[in-house]
């Protein structure tokens, strides 16, 4: 997981946003249903980010 946040803590220096794609975010949390939404949210929130959801399961921004 720190080299999600290393990789969107970098890509946030230069940009507003920064996408993350369902093939990454399958390795770091499995297909589980609703709880995994959860999961994206808590991440966000312990991380300082904001997330956004774009097309459903498919791409997820943080900023």
């Amino acid at each position: 997981m720190k080299k999600l946040v290393s990789r969107i803590s970098k890509e946030l220096e230069n940009a507003n946003y920064c996408g993350v794609y369902e093939p990454e975010l399958s390795r770091y949390w499995p297909n589980n249903g609703n709880a995994r939404e959860n999961e994206f949210a808590s991440f966000a929130e312990l991380h300082g980010l904001v997330l956004r959801l774009l097309q459903a399961r498919v791409l997820r921004n943080f900023r």
